[in-house]
């Protein structure tokens, strides 16, 4: 493992280091078009190499900002044309039901900037949002604000984590291979846990999207009922005041 992975990084620092820019934007551009590809990885990545001083790490960051904002807008652009119709016949083929998409719909009308932020946040559920955003009617401006800021906390953290790891990752990997067989047995467990950590997270947002659509659906129910009662009480209180006086 330590040997290719070290093949990896000797192979990136051989090409030039606009390409490392550009192959970690195009990363996220797939990502931000709801392709689900992995891009902690990649954000990692770029963060080693700058620790090796093979890339910029504020540069690496922008760029991966930039792609991230790019795919997006694609599948923003997408939303806003074709509708809720296009967005639940293509989207229940990576899990977004027509349920999901009136949950994340709630959830950005009510919250603006703010939730388009937030949900750049969110694993997995992040690929799929900028279709509903556009669906939404969120506007462009809102949309662009709220998930280049999203992308760019994402993107920073990551990739300062992999600066910091430097070449420690060395480290990690030598100690796997000495242990031999039970190293790759630790690094399938490691494997497992992060995806398992990860399958709970996604889980754990849309439960909270869910339990704030309910949250409105009923606030909404209950100043429709309230609304008549209000109506009759203000208008027996005119009639009341009509009335001639003994």
């Amino acid at each position: 493992m330590e040997h290719l992975a070290n093949q990896l990084i000797a192979y990136m620092t051989t090409v030039p280091e606009v390409a490392i820019y550009l192959i970690a934007a195009g990363w996220m551009v797939l990502e931000g078009v709801g392709i689900g590809v992995p891009i902690e990885p990649m954000m990692l990545f770029v963060g080693s190499l700058a620790a090796l001083h093979h890339a910029n790490l504020p540069v690496g960051i922008l760029a991966m900002s930039v792609g991230c904002l790019a795919g997006t807008t694609v599948a923003y652009s997408i939303g806003r044309t074709l509708g809720t119709r296009a967005v639940t016949r293509f989207g229940r083929f990576v899990g977004l039901t027509e349920s999901r998409v009136e949950h994340i719909d709630v959830w950005l009308r009510h919250r603006g900037a703010l939730g388009v932020f937030l949900l750049r946040l969110a694993p997995m559920v992040r690929t799929l949002c900028p279709y509903v955003e556009g669906e939404a009617g969120i506007k462009p401006h809102t949309f662009l604000v709220g998930t280049l800021a999203g992308a760019a906390v994402y993107n920073t953290i990551w990739a300062i984590l992999g600066f910091l790891l430097g070449h420690n990752y060395r480290v990690a990997l030598r100690s796997a291979d000495d242990l031999g067989p039970w190293g790759i047995v630790l690094v399938v467990v490691l494997i497992v846990l992060i995806l398992i950590a990860h399958r709970v997270s996604t889980m754990l947002w849309w439960r909270r999207l869910e339990a704030h659509f309910h949250l409105r659906r009923a606030s909404a129910q209950a100043a429709s009922q309230a609304a008549p009662a209000i109506s009759a009480t203000s208008s027996a209180a005119q009639t009341a005041r009509s009335e001639p006086r003994g």
